[in-house]
Order: C-alpha cells, then structure tokens, then sequence
C-alpha cells in the first residue's frame, strides 16, 4: 500500500486548536471524517475520488511548538496523487493556522 506524509511544526496553536481545524478543513477538501479522537488529537478521514479509495489521518502532538502530521494512503492511488492529497490539505491547515 503507498502512502505519503507531511509533518509540520505550528507555533501558537495547541494540539486541541490543531485537531478543530483539521475537522474543518477535511470536509473542505472532498473526505468525510469517519472518527475523531478528542483526547488523542487523531482524526481519521477518506474518500473516493475516480474509483480509487484513499484514506487519510491527522494527528497533533503536545510538543512546543505542536506537531502536526498527515498521512494519505490507499492500496491503488499512485504516490503522486496521495502526495497532492497530502499537499492539498496541509496547504490549507497552515494558511488557516495563521490566519
């Protein structure tokens, strides 16, 4: 199975903020959110796009500052497409992240 994964620092956000707007933004870029942990800052999402299934995962880390990482995967996505999935989505999160 591919996958590819992106991890960021995001200074002034907490792991709590971090995982709100990973909720938001999900929807926003076509996948459905399919579990939340709260207390673990993991949220589990995927979608369908042209037949193929990908899934993805955020999760955040009480560090200073907090981690953020996403990971996108499927067993018939091509790497480029996980990759500009994975783009797509942590584009967004940062440009929201300091808005």
């Amino acid at each position: 199975m591919a996958s590819f994964e992106l991890t960021n620092n995001i200074p002034n956000k907490t792991p709590t903020e971090c995982f709100n707007l990973a909720c938001e933004i999900y929807p926003q870029i076509g996948f459905s959110i399919w579990k939340k942990r709260e207390i673990g800052w993991l949220v589990l999402a995927k979608k369908k796009e042209n037949d193929i299934e990908i899934d993805s995962n955020f999760s955040a880390r009480p560090t200073n500052p907090t981690a953020v990482t996403v990971i996108v995967s499927s067993p018939k996505a091509s790497k480029e497409e996980l990759e500009e999935n994975a783009n797509r989505f942590m584009k967004e999160f940062l440009q929201k992240s300091t808005a």
